[in-house]
């Protein structure tokens, strides 16, 4: 996938490339994905993904100042 960011110095090219795909709970999911412009490349690989897990209502707080 391609598409354009607002950067700094004007409009840049980012190309998004999904590789590794797994089924999990019979989705397909990328487990690796690459960014990159003509300034970076980010490369994140995934450990694991699961769905549908509960969630505490505290994670969608706002952070606290330190």
């Amino acid at each position: 996938e391609t598409f354009v960011q607002a950067g700094a110095s004007g409009q840049l090219k980012v190309v998004a490339d999904f590789a590794d795909y797994r089924q999990v709970g019979g989705i397909k999911v990328a487990f690796k994905v690459t960014l990159t412009n003509p300034a970076i490349c980010i490369v994140t690989d995934v450990e694991s993904v699961d769905f549908n897990e509960p969630l505490e209502d505290a994670f969608f707080e706002p952070r606290r100042e330190l």
